[in-house]
């Protein structure tokens, strides 16, 4: 009969211990156990031991607590009062790097309640924010040297570079207002009613 618990490998030989039910929150582990019942371990990709704990810790956590629907779209610019409170303490002791990386384990494992949660916390941070802003937040850069962009353009086909942002760049909304075509006057003749068929009524 399988064990209770489940075990990660990662890739330095260190084995982190898992619930077996929180385990199954995972869909790459649960296909792996459909496969084979009796398996107790998988692999770890290349992640920190901090990432792979703290990973862990919410499949445990969810596992006994069912994790709250999300916004669709997110309104707003903080999740605090729309998360439990042990997620909002999840995210907001996260690093920006960290919650990146917590976004490619939640894909690489198939947690979608993971990838939904980190996704709308960044959602929330960009919120309502101009562009430039959005670009210093998340150390965004606009000024690639022609090498650099050379290179990352071999590496990602679809990659595309754009100019840097001035600060007085408009809000989305304002440029969407601006771009918006002119609505066509109608022409006095064209408002004249039409002329039926026999031509026009008689005056009396």
């Amino acid at each position: 009969m399988p064990s209770d618990q489940f075990f990660l490998a990662g890739q330095d030989g260190t084995r982190y211990m898992i619930s077996r039910r929180a385990a199954l929150l995972s869909g790459l582990i649960s296909h792996a156990l459909e496969a084979e019942p009796d398996t107790e371990e998988l692999p770890l990709p290349a992640i920190s031991a901090a990432l792979a704990v703290k990973f862990l810790e919410y499949l445990e956590y969810h596992a006994d607590v069912p994790p709250r629907a999300l916004p669709r779209p997110v309104a707003t610019d903080s999740l605090q009062h729309i998360v439990d409170e042990y997620d909002w303490a999840f995210l907001s002791e996260s690093s920006q790097e960290m919650l990146f990386e917590l976004l490619l384990v939640a894909n690489y494992f198939a947690v979608p309640s993971l990838s939904a949660l980190v996704l709308a916390h960044i959602a929330s941070m960009m919120y309502l924010k101009p562009a430039h802003e959005i670009q210093s937040l998340f150390n965004i850069r606009t000024d690639a040297t022609p090498e650099e962009a050379q290179a990352i353009a071999k590496r990602f086909k679809t990659a595309v570079f754009l100019p840097p942002l001035p600060p007085s760049y408009p809000h989305t909304g304002a440029l969407q207002a601006q771009q918006q075509p002119p609505v066509p006057q109608q022409s006095q003749q064209s408002q004249q009613p039409q002329a039926g068929p026999e031509g026009p009524a008689p005056h009396h």
